[in-house]
């Protein structure tokens, strides 16, 4: 929403209290301070509204039904995303525990009820004014974490294999970043933030693969995660031209892929190249995008495979996308198999390659070259069910 008098957005605040009379009390005074209010009315609907609406700032009461005020900082402290979102806690508790508590799970501040009108806004805007000097100063950090980390390569690449389920065979590889500092790639290629920089990375860790394929340390086709956005940068067709050896790349899904994406990334890439869509069963990859992009591969998403043997629900659906891919001509990747129960009943029920821990973790090519079919058929050897 935009302040009419001075065209800059509201800050958006979510607040949370189980009193109807405290929260519009609380919603009225928020809104005419020029703050953009979205209020719930338990801890659970807290934790729902900050993961939607992504607010500047939340404020929420210390005891409330289904999730205390307590639970619900826990809860979105452990997600990135959040970890630096100002919050102040409002109670009626007095006592110096609570607000000790309050301060070592993650609050940033402690309110008392009755709570005043003043008081409140001024500390929010203390907050919101404390965060904006943090957020750039991180902003700058990242940014130059990206410069070095691209014009350096601080990253190594590490490989896991995709067996033929049925045999044992190494039939492919998946190439997965590691950074050399340590920094999660979850963390990196998951959040809003630098997205130039980050396309540029996704080129440059696309480029490190093609550099492995180009030397013959890989003997078999390798797959690499590329977002949407890199997808369609001019850039990855001339990285993927000059290999001339099988490349498969797996569209992710922050973002949305469609037809019209597919055939412009398609007219760009070499015979040897070949789509996947990555992570089916969560997020933007849906039927509508499959019906679309027609992929050459589908990556069915761990959590669709984890306790497939014993799940039915997760086997419904797991047969339509069966159904599909006879139909369209695609071939399925089961992931996150873990267990001999799980990829013995996906055999059974026609999906033919798998990957996961049960096959290998992922290695760097220097430790032992799960990227030869010969070296490992032998060891893995055909699924049976236990």
């Amino acid at each position: 929403m935009i302040n009419e008098t001075s065209n800059e957005r509201r800050p958006v605040i979510v607040i949370a209290d189980d009193s109807a009379v405290h929260r519009v009390a609380m919603t009225a005074m928020l809104e005419r301070a020029g703050f953009d209010v979205h209020a719930g009315h338990d801890g659970a609907e807290a934790v729902s509204l900050v993961s939607e609406v992504r607010p500047d700032a939340l404020v929420v009461d210390a005891l409330m039904p289904r999730m205390s005020g307590f639970q619900v900082i826990e809860h979105i402290r452990r997600s990135p995303m959040f970890a630096a979102l100002p919050t102040i806690v409002v109670s009626g508790l007095e006592d110096v525990a609570s607000r000790v508590r309050a301060l070592s799970i993650g609050a940033d501040d402690f309110v008392c009820k009755p709570v005043h009108a003043d008081e409140l806004v001024a500390r929010l805007r203390a907050h919101l004014r404390q965060n904006r000097v943090a957020a750039h100063r991180v902003a700058a950090e990242r940014d130059d974490w990206y410069r070095d980390t691209i014009a350096h390569r601080r990253f190594t690449m590490h490989y896991q294999p995709i067996v033929d389920m049925t045999c044992g065979e190494v039939e492919a590889t998946e190439a997965l970043v590691r950074f050399d500092d340590g920094t999660s790639p979850v963390d990196v290629f998951h959040t809003p933030d630098h997205h130039d920089r980050r396309v540029e990375l996704e080129l440059e860790i696309v480029a490190a693969v093609t550099d492995d394929l180009a030397s013959g340390a890989v003997s078999v086709p390798v797959h690499v995660n590329v977002s949407p956005a890199a997808a369609l940068d001019p850039r990855l067709g001339e990285l993927v031209h000059g290999t001339g050896r099988p490349l498969v790349l797996e569209i992710t899904e922050n973002a949305a892929f469609d037809a019209h994406d597919a055939a412009t990334l398609r007219a760009q890439l070499p015979p040897t190249c070949r789509l996947a869509a990555d992570d089916v069963g969560a997020g933007y990859a849906g039927l509508v995008q499959l019906v679309g992009v027609q992929p050459d591969l589908i990556k069915i998403d761990r959590e669709i495979v984890s306790s497939i043997d014993t799940d039915p629900a997760r086997q419904v659906v797991v047969s339509g996308l069966i159904e599909f891919a006879a139909t369209t001509g695609a071939e399925l990747v089961a992931e996150g198999i873990e267990t001999a129960a799980e990829a013995a009943f996906l055999i059974e029920i026609g999906v033919r390659l798998g990957q996961g821990y049960f096959f290998g973790r992922p290695a760097p090519l220097a430790i032992g070259s799960v990227l030869d079919p010969d070296l490992q058929s032998d060891d893995i050897g055909p699924v049976t069910a236990a």
